[in-house]
């Protein structure tokens, strides 16, 4: 067996506890192997009470695993009244590499993609442009399985016809969402079980800058998406457009 399949397989197994990347056809260059499903034993994220009371649920009912690259595609995800249509995604860009001291053996593996999505189903659609990147490093000792370290940011321009542009940040389960109007919100896990954080993460929540919840993201089977009632004008297509971009980042799985 050559280095570089050896290599591909060490690393595949190292990463074993992250889901597949997607785009898995194409090979070993991929080492984080292909596009997850939430899993039907996966937790149910635990939503703040106040969320909870006078809030809307709407689970996903559709969501299309198989795309083509570079190819628009309608109901790719939806959530009523909500859908993802006109949706576009890049080929994945994959690298990974791996070094030897001794009988100590490190590799690495990143992936990168873009996507973007038209958000239909409000007062008027809300554009969306994504970046998404997966890393994960692992150290140990030769032919033994090494333990991965993963790293998942999502990085989305969201466009709102009334509202503006805003900004959707989030790496490991952290982030914000800003707009250029200066309205803030900030992403944090949901008890710390984030999928973003944890293989058995379940959620993560969207809060004004004052900490008040306005919007959670349930991962867990198909998912479901949690939208407080009575909101601003365009705040409803603004929150379900963030949730839709977090749900379709699935590079590894959540």
């Amino acid at each position: 067996m050559s280095r570089s399949v050896q290599a591909g397989t060490h690393l595949a197994a190292a990463l074993a506890s992250m889901a597949p990347l997607a785009m898995a056809a194409l090979g070993f260059a991929l080492a984080l192997p292909a596009p997850a499903r939430a899993a039907t034993a996966a937790p149910t994220a635990v939503v703040p009470a106040e969320l909870a009371l006078g809030s809307d649920v709407l689970p996903v009912s559709r969501r299309k695993s198989f795309l083509i690259p570079n190819r628009s595609t309608d109901k790719v995800l939806v959530f009523a009244p909500y859908s993802v249509d006109d949706f576009r995604t890049s080929w994945t860009a994959s690298r990974s590499r791996s070094s030897r001291h001794g009988t100590n053996e490190s590799q690495e593996a990143e992936s990168k993609r873009s996507f973007s999505f038209a958000l239909q189903g409000g007062a008027a659609a809300v554009l969306a442009d994504c970046d998404e990147r997966a890393y994960a490093t692992g150290e140990g000792r030769t032919r033994e399985a090494l333990a991965a370290v993963p790293d998942h940011d999502l990085h989305c321009r969201l466009h709102v016809p009334v509202g503006g542009a805003f900004e959707l940040s989030v790496s490991n389960g952290q982030g914000e969402l800003t707009g250029t109007g200066g309205d803030s919100f900030v992403v944090t896990a949901l008890e710390r079980s984030s999928r973003w954080q944890d293989p058995a993460a379940s959620g993560l929540l969207l809060r004004t800058s004052s900490g008040a919840p306005l919007a959670a993201v349930d991962f867990a089977r198909k998912g479901r998406v949690v939208l407080r009632r009575n909101l601003e004008s365009s705040r409803p297509e603004l929150l379900a457009a963030a949730a839709a971009a977090l749900l379709l980042a699935d590079l590894v799985r959540w």
